[in-house]
């Protein structure tokens, strides 16, 4: 303040105005109550009220990372909720070597019913295969009734490739593939073999080929994912009879030819030749329980293991 003259007080800044208009309203009756006013004149002066038109505006920087976090934030919970609803579709993509890793388009489409995810077959593919049938020639009855008395085979035509391999790509690494082929079923059953033997596939092996007077083209090299061909060739009417079968590498594929006396129609009713099937097939599917029993043994003992170091 500059002073005082004729009544009028004139104050050199504004800061010297308010600090007379809080002196005015505030009159401290001790020493300890001047400062005091003091300390509160000096914090008004510091700390001015603010009002709703001068709040911070927020940058458009820190707008994007917030929307940008935001967006993560949903997507990663969209993610764990489609892993959730998916896991048997995702854990069983990621156990089969030969099956890609799902794709975000399938997750979505799965997620949103617009596709029901893949039906998994946990049990062993025996998989028959039926040939062409002309005036009796190849009737396939015998086939049919094989099927028939094996608990969860499956029985097909010469013309359903396509279904054939759709149901072996829909079990696991791990359940065995037997195929078992008459005729034209014969050589449908040695393209497929072809088709599995390839990284599309994850060269999908092929526990057991049985090929009862195979008819066809190209259906004589075995490929290297089949472990055993059993190769039955009828003696009578040459117009059928194609041939012995070669395995492609020998250390991988045992192939066992054997000449029948039975005509072509005849080969699969034939007592003899259903035996010695059967007794392949029973083969395959006891080394399978044994081994599935080892893995789950080993599994176990693992985990008794680990158990026993975290008690100690």
């Amino acid at each position: 303040m500059v002073g005082v003259s004729e009544g009028i007080r004139q104050f050199k800044t504004s800061d010297d105005y308010r600090q007379k208009e809080i002196l005015k309203k505030v009159k401290p009756s001790s020493l300890k109550d001047s400062k005091l006013v003091e300390n509160q004149k000096v914090e008004s002066l510091e700390k001015p009220s603010i009002k709703k038109s001068d709040s911070v505006e927020i940058s458009k920087e820190a707008k994007d990372k917030i929307k940008s976090s935001a967006l993560n934030t949903a997507g990663d919970l969209a993610k764990n909720i489609a892993d959730k609803d998916l896991s048997p579709l995702i854990a069983t993509a990621k156990a089969t070597k030969n099956e890609a890793v799902v794709s975000d388009k399938v997750i979505k489409k799965v997620s949103n019913g617009e596709v029901n995810a893949p039906k998994i077959i946990r049990r062993p593919g025996v998989i028959f295969i039926n040939g062409f049938s002309l005036f009796g020639t190849s009737d396939d009855d015998g086939l049919k009734q094989m099927a028939k008395y094996i608990p969860g085979s499956e029985n097909y035509s010469y013309r359903q490739g396509g279904e054939i391999l759709d149901s072996i790509l829909k079990r696991p690494p791990n359940q065995p593939i037997l195929l078992i082929g008459h005729g034209l079923g014969g050589d449908t059953a040695v393209e497929i073999a072809n088709k599995l033997n390839s990284m599309k596939y994850g060269f999908r092996e092929i526990k057991l080929l049985v090929t009862l007077d195979s008819v066809g083209f190209n259906n004589d090299i075995i490929p290297q994912n089949v472990r055993c061909n059993l190769n039955y060739i009828g003696d009578q009417g040459g117009i059928f009879n194609d041939g012995p079968n070669i395995a492609k590498k020998p250390e991988y594929t045992d192939v066992i030819n054997e000449l029948r006396s039975e005509g072509h129609g005849e080969i699969v009713d034939s007592k003899e030749v259903q035996y010695k099937v059967f007794e392949g097939i029973n083969e395959v599917l006891q080394d399978s329980v044994i081994q599935n029993n080892m893995s789950r043994n080993s599994i176990n003992n693992l985990e008794n293991l680990r158990d026993s170091i975290s008690a100690n």
